[in-house]
């Protein structure tokens, strides 16, 4: 039997109550042993307290947000709650789902050398891991470039960077796979079971390459958490059905256009796109022609930093476009004002996004600026919080999770009724079923929906067509015929 890596024994948590808000308990007499070396992959929906659970392993919480704890949690045989979070550097480290939280250095190099700095180790040694760490993940290029510009995955490849640079004894990813190519995460993955490392991978729905890593499946629901061995569930595919995580069909909604309907209404068309960053780098966006119309669900993909969020930022108004005209059903050019009003746009990071302090302000806003009557408000908020399953309208909007909070963007969007709408890595955070029902909900014959994602396995099965872009360009356009095989389909954009 192998060496206990982390125990936590009877952990009970629960965040501080609010003026006309109770925090529920998110934790119950929670166990838990890690064996040394092993790989846990731990599964809940959003809101069951992953995020939660991985900062009070990190010694975050309550330290930084308050709230009850009891209960015994030890690391590599230390207390936690007799050490501070810097004192537990070499023995755990933490990739956020949010990696705002966690970069605030103005370089890819200093970022990944802070950690080092503060272990005390020489010059040479840290400009030697720096390299190593930005090679492993396929950054080696990015050194000096500032990560405020690195998009939303090429982030948390960064953060990844500083783990393998500090290289603790336990890996800690809470929802980081999701948004990553496909070849980072076998890298990753690899290189953690080389090195024996222990792991826990926080997540809300089940990626086919952790059953090749995966030694137990530990499944967070109502504030208990269920373990499970490859022995008791093959494949561990029995036990995410037992609780519902994996739909068993997902229901796509009718689409009226096909993808290849010519007559179908066009809500936007772009020519001769050209964009580019000013005094960023030499990362351009050129779309010579590009089209969406009514009743058509498109799915986005391509590899980090291809330029998927700086095209739908430019669909949606927030970037100007240096040359090309985006026109609209009449054929009249739409300026940056009107696609911000034409478009909703779901951000990648949901938190740049979510700034009033309830879920029911949130979701008034936009219907107060149209001028709806406050009994016409009350009924819509009341609408959108059961159909997105979202918490009581006083809900501190802050304080929900990451994936709550992108099923909140979907909800105000849904109550404007936004001829386009943009889910910009939308399946971070959220089970599949959680996906399918947001998809579901925003979707009409009036309404072109363009999802973004690296979930190849779901969205061939909601697309119309799906478009794989690469270094800024659309590389092919692929239409239902051309992703029903999906091992086909995944050979086709290697």
């Amino acid at each position: 039997m192998r060496e206990t890596a982390l125990s936590v024994h009877n952990l009970y948590f629960k965040y501080p109550d609010y003026p006309d808000f109770s925090s529920r308990i998110l934790f119950d007499s929670i166990n838990l042993e890690v064996e040394r070396g092993s790989l846990s992959v731990l599964i809940g929906r959003p809101d069951s307290g992953k995020t939660t659970l991985s900062r009070i392993l990190g010694g975050l919480i309550p330290r930084f947000t308050g709230g009850e704890l009891r209960g015994e949690i030890s690391v590599n045989g230390k207390n936690i709650a007799d050490y501070k979070p810097y004192d537990l550097i070499k023995d755990i480290g933490l990739v956020f789902q949010n990696p705002e939280e966690e970069i605030f250095t103005t370089r890819c190099d200093t970022e990944i050398a802070f950690a080092l700095e503060s272990l005390g180790m020489a010059g040479e040694e840290i400009a030697e891991k720096v390299e190593n760490s930005l090679s492993a993940v396929g950054m080696r290029n990015y050194k000096e470039k500032n990560p405020v510009y690195l998009s939303g995955g090429e982030k948390k490849k960064l953060l990844m960077a500083s783990l393998f640079a500090v290289d603790p004894d336990i890996w800690v990813f809470d929802e980081v796979f999701e948004e990553l190519d496909p070849w980072i995460r076998k890298i990753v993955l690899s290189y953690v079971a080389e090195k024996k490392k222990t792991v826990i991978i926080l997540t809300s729905k089940w990626l086919d390459i952790y059953g090749e890593f995966a030694d137990r499946l530990l499944i967070l629901e109502s504030a208990k958490l269920h373990c499970f061995t490859g022995d008791e569930y093959a494949g561990f595919s029995e036990a995410i059905r037992l609780y519902g995580l994996v739909p068993e069909k997902i229901k796509k909604p009718v689409s009226v256009s096909g993808g290849r309907n010519k007559n179908a209404d066009t809500l936007l068309k772009i020519r001769e796109l050209r964009f580019s960053y000013d005094n960023k780098d030499d990362f351009t966006v050129e779309i010579d022609s590009f089209k969406l119309v009514k009743g058509e669900i498109t799915g986005l993909i391509g590899r980090n930093g291809s330029g998927k969020s700086t095209f739908a930022k430019i669909i949606c108004g927030l970037l100007n476009h240096n040359n090309g005209i985006i026109t609209g059903k009449t054929g009249t050019p739409l300026s940056p004002e009107y696609l911000n009003r034409l478009v909703g746009y779901l951000f990648q990071n949901p938190d740049f996004q979510i700034f009033l302090p309830t879920v029911g302000e949130e979701l008034k806003i936009g219907l107060k600026y149209l001028g709806k009557p406050v009994h016409e408000m009350d009924d819509a908020v009341s609408e959108a919080i059961r159909l997105f399953d979202l918490p009581e309208a006083s809900a501190p909007a802050s304080l929900i999770s990451y994936g709550t909070k992108r099923k909140l963007q979907a909800a105000i969007y849904y109550l404007l009724h936004r001829s386009i709408i943009i889910l910009d890595e939308a399946d971070s955070g959220l089970s599949i079923s959680d996906l399918v029902s947001l998809v579901n909900n925003l979707y009409s014959e009036d309404t072109a929906l363009v999802v973004i994602t690296h979930d190849l396995d779901t969205i061939t099965r909601l697309a119309d067509r799906i478009i794989f872009m690469e270094k800024g360009k659309i590389n092919r356009i692929y239409y239902q015929d051309e992703f029903t095989d999906l091992n086909k389909f995944r050979s086709s954009i290697r």
